[in-house]
């Protein structure tokens, strides 16, 4: 049988007496902290919720607003060739058409080259005959 002396009754005082005591100066304080590190650690993984939400809205933006710039570039580019096409067309046009004028003014320089020495040629294939006949009359 269990003996019940007065000292179990001391041990138990004692054993409480070290519970409160342990309670206010150990328990509360930890549980104190890990409440406050437990709060630091939500507020951390919220901020960087929030940071991450963040990052991804500015990379969509980032992604939008580079695929507008390369459109954009790709219309720039389209037009600059249409313009480069435009000038050459331009261009040729505006040769072609010197070309054909100086030829056509060559053309006429010939001509009138060409009815001068037939005029000539007339005259002195009249002259010719002239002088044949009065040689052949005489």
């Amino acid at each position: 049988m269990v003996d019940l002396n007065s000292t179990i009754f001391i041990q138990m005082i004692g054993f409480l007496v070290l519970l409160f005591t342990l309670n206010i100066i150990l328990y509360k304080p930890v549980l104190k902290v890990i409440r406050e590190r437990k709060q630091v650690v939500d507020e951390l993984i919220t901020k960087a919720n929030e940071l991450k939400k963040e990052s991804e809205e500015k990379e969509s933006s980032y992604d939008m607003k580079l695929t507008e710039a390369e459109e954009n570039a790709k219309l720039e580019y389209n037009k600059k060739i249409q313009e480069a096409v435009k000038q050459k067309d331009e261009m040729v046009t505006q040769e072609t058409t010197e070309a054909r004028k100086q030829i056509e003014q060559q053309k006429n320089e010939v001509f009138e080259a060409l009815d001068k020495e037939m005029d000539a040629t007339k005259e002195h294939s009249l002259e010719l005959s002239d002088k044949i006949y009065q040689q052949l009359v005489a």
